[in-house]
């Protein structure tokens, strides 16, 4: 069985966690922006992983459009994010981003990611300071903090559970 890691990162998370699972695998990997979808026909499975900015996956467009290449494959979709994976958030992010199609032909995996307000880019800053602020208004000074609390929880073993499914016998 041939496989395929492709992801889009900004800021490294989804990108670590990409070339973990490549290299447990032995698979090969690609960047989204730079790979060629009329080359996954080679490939049995394709693991694909995003981030989460606003509250959307990423690459929920690009799924969509590139679906047709998809659809036959086994296909793993990750998120990474700073909201806790079991959360309500984290399953209503997935519910409204990705197409309930689409979703019937994967299986979703959300892991714990990275954050730290002061290497932001200028615009995503500007975002969350917004973002912030609302939430002070609707949910409180607690919940609005959180949103700006600096956290690392990107870890090797948070891709067992995608390493499991990936090795069970078809």
């Amino acid at each position: 069985m041939k496989s395929l890691v492709l992801y889009t990162s900004v800021y490294g998370s989804t990108k670590q966690y990409a070339q973990w699972i490549a290299e447990e695998l032995g698979a090969d990997l690609a960047d989204i922006g730079s790979f060629d979808m009329k080359q996954a026909d080679r490939y049995d499975t394709v693991i694909i992983g995003t981030y989460v900015r606003v509250q959307k996956l990423v690459i929920a467009d690009y799924l969509k459009k590139v679906w047709g290449h998809l659809q036959d494959k086994k296909v793993i979709l990750f998120s990474v994010s700073k909201t806790p994976v079991q959360s309500e958030a984290t399953f209503k992010n997935y519910t409204k981003s990705i197409p309930e199609k689409i979703r019937a032909g994967l299986t979703y995996f959300p892991l714990e990611g990275r954050f730290n307000f002061e290497t932001l880019a200028d615009k995503d800053k500007t975002m969350m300071k917004v973002g912030q602020k609302m939430t002070r208004l609707f949910m409180g000074k607690e919940m609005a903090e959180e949103m700006v609390r600096n956290c690392d929880d990107v870890r090797k073993e948070n891709i067992s559970p995608i390493l499991r499914e990936l090795r069970q016998p078809s």
